[in-house]
């Protein structure tokens, strides 16, 4: 009996060692996770970020002006002049809205008095790897609005949540084209055929792989793969087309 005894003694001992071992590995397997994990999510939940900043701001000119911003500001001969990207900065916060009052409205986003500004870009419309891959070009942003017609951007038009025919949660208010850079304050956006065509090609060499993050009407944020159908990203990026969308 006594040598059964010892015998059981080693033997929970050895289990007690191998459970020990076990936990550390385990510990050391989550401890791990993050590091594991960082490559494929670097950069997503800060462009999520912006883009809901960006969002919240929209809705909040809305409810100030009754409408959401027309995709330029025109000059006095009716050429676009400034991107509804300025027009929203006084909804950001009270650093931007003060930044929107040093602008000229009457003036071309290439004006001396405005092209000063362009170095004091939000960081809401910066995607932090894009600033790591281009960093001599710190003021230009990749958060552009479809824009044309069919889109809630119909160029110099302002719409309203009303127009929104195919649902506010089924609308594309911005995307996150890493295919086409602007200058943040310029009139410049994208039309319907190149959000499609830049979404469609993407590449394992894009900010993010295998797809973009795009603001919705209602205020979310959603990463759409670029296997995504042509018909179905046409339909989310116009606002009227009456068609119903499955899950995306």
């Amino acid at each position: 009996m006594a040598e059964k005894s010892s015998h059981d003694v080693v033997s929970f001992g050895r289990i007690c060692e191998w459970l020990v071992i076990a936990s550390m590995i385990t510990f050391l397997f989550f401890l791990l996770l993050p590091t594991v994990q960082q490559p494929l999510s670097r950069g997503r939940s800060p462009c999520k970020n912006n883009l809901k900043q960006i969002g919240l701001a929209l809705h909040n000119y809305h409810e100030t002006y009754g409408s959401f911003p027309p995709a330029y500001l025109t000059d006095s001969s009716g050429a676009p002049s400034l991107s509804w990207r300025v027009l929203i900065l006084p909804f950001i916060d009270d650093e931007e809205k003060n930044l929107y009052a040093r602008f000229e409205l009457d003036k071309p986003w290439d004006a001396p008095e405005n092209r000063r500004l362009l170095a004091e870009m939000p960081e809401c419309f910066r995607c932090p790897e894009q600033a790591e891959k281009h960093p001599d070009s710190l003021w230009v942003t990749h958060y552009l609005a479809p824009v044309g017609p069919e889109t809630a951007f119909p160029d110099h038009a302002a719409i309203t949540f009303r127009e929104l025919k195919d649902g506010s949660s089924n609308t594309i208010l911005v995307v996150e084209d890493q295919k086409h850079f602007v200058p943040w304050t310029a009139p410049h956006d994208v039309s319907v055929d190149d959000c499609i065509s830049h979404l469609k090609s993407h590449s394992i060499h894009d900010a993010h792989t295998g797809g973009q993050h795009n603001l919705l009407g209602d205020g979310t944020v959603k990463f759409i793969t670029s296997k995504i159908s042509e018909e179905t990203l046409r339909c989310l990026l116009t606002i009227n087309d009456g068609k119903v969308l499955d899950a995306f």
